[in-house]
This record gives C-alpha cells, sequence and structure tokens, in this order.
C-alpha cells in the first residue's frame, strides 16, 4: 500500500518526529489526523497513535483507529486519555481554536505533551503575497461562487479580503471610499 498523502506543509512531520523522537512511549492522538501520514510515522516510532479528524473518511491507514472528532465541541475520548496530543496545522481552520486547547488540556494526562503547529503568516513569503496579492496561503478571497451561494442564502453584506490601506495600490481606493452602514453581519473570506 502507498503512504497517506501528507497534507501539512514540508517539513512538519519531520519536526514532530525530532520533538517526540527522545520522549518514553505512549498513547498518542493525531487530531486532525487528515490521510494519516503523520500517524503512520508517529506509530513507526514506538506511540501507540490514534486518529481524530472532522473528515475521517479520508483517513488512508487500516491498522490505525480513527474517529470522527470536531476541534470547535467535545472531542470524543475520555479525560486523562493520552500522554501526547500532536495538533499540525488544524488550529487555523476552526471557529475556536481557544475550545480545542482546554479540549487538549482535557484529554492529555498530567504531565503529558502537546505538539502544536499553526502557519507562520508573518515569514516573509506570506508577507509578500499580503503586499502584492492582499491575502495570504490561508486567508484568501471568497470566489465568486461561494459569494454567490452566500448571496443565495440570505446574506446581504459579504465582505472578501481587506477594506483597509495595508497594500500600497489600495491607499487611494481606500482615501475615497465613504463608510457605509452595514446591513448584515459580515461574512469574511
Amino acid at each position: 500500500m502507498e503512504a497517506p498523502a501528507a497534507m501539512a506543509r514540508e517539513g512538519a512531520h519531520e519536526c514532530v518526529e525530532e520533538i517526540l523522537r527522545d520522549s518514553t512511549r505512549g498513547r498518542l492522538l493525531d487530531v486532525p489526523a487528515g490521510h494519516g501520514a503523520l500517524a503512520v510515522r508517529l506509530k513507526k516510532l514506538g506511540f501507540e497513535v490514534l486518529g481524530c479528524d472532522l473528515y475521517p473518511q479520508i483517513f488512508d491507514v487500516q491498522d490505525i483507529e480513527i474517529k470522527s472528532g470536531d476541534l470547535d465541541g467535545r472531542l470524543p475520548y475520555d479525560d486523562q486519555a493520552f500522554a501526547y496530543v500532536v495538533c499540525i496545522e488544524g488550529l487555523e481552520h476552526i471557529e475556536n481554536p481557544a475550545n480545542a486547547i482546554r479540549e487538549f488540556s482535557r484529554v492529555l494526562k498530567p504531565g503529558g505533551t502537546l505538539v502544536v503547529s499553526v502557519p507562520n503568516i508573518m515569514n516573509i513569503e506570506e508577507r509578500l503575497k499580503w503586499l502584492f496579492a492582499g491575502y495570504t496561503s490561508h486567508f484568501k478571497p471568497l470566489s465568486p461562487e461561494a459569494r454567490s451561494a452566500l448571496r443565495a442564502a440570505g446574506q446581504r453584506r459579504i465582505d472578501s479580503g481587506t477594506r483597509t490601506a495595508t497594500r500600497p495600490r489600495d491607499l487611494k481606493a481606500a482615501s475615497a471610499e465613504t463608510p457605509s452602514v452595514p446591513s448584515g453581519p459580515p461574512v469574511r473570506g
């Protein structure tokens, strides 16, 4: 069988392996687990790995348990069930990261280890994307199709992108904008 595809940025899984390489082996939760690429690597290191993901149907590993779980809700595990929790590039995709951190604390044993990774949007590549395109790799404008779907669903105000003068080409447009009173809650994309 072919190894599952990694969904995290290049080098993220290697970094987690390096962090945990000399740790005492124990029960480890990989959340979100994606296709299972990191879970396979950590199992090969000797950890007892369990996976959890909002979309468990994409998990491609047969011999590792996967459960459906939402980081914005309660994870489907008992209190203090894990010695390790690994969350690689998951927090930036959810509505309530603070809830996820509380859940990690709940399912970790006292003295357990939490490994978290989120994209660094302050690196030079992301800053240049923001400067020249107006968005970063993780926060892009809504597509025309998504905007149409939101309008069809009754959204009256749809904000996509920035309205502040953070890019040189926005300076003129921002100074000419007239503030308006929104007619509904903003939808950001």
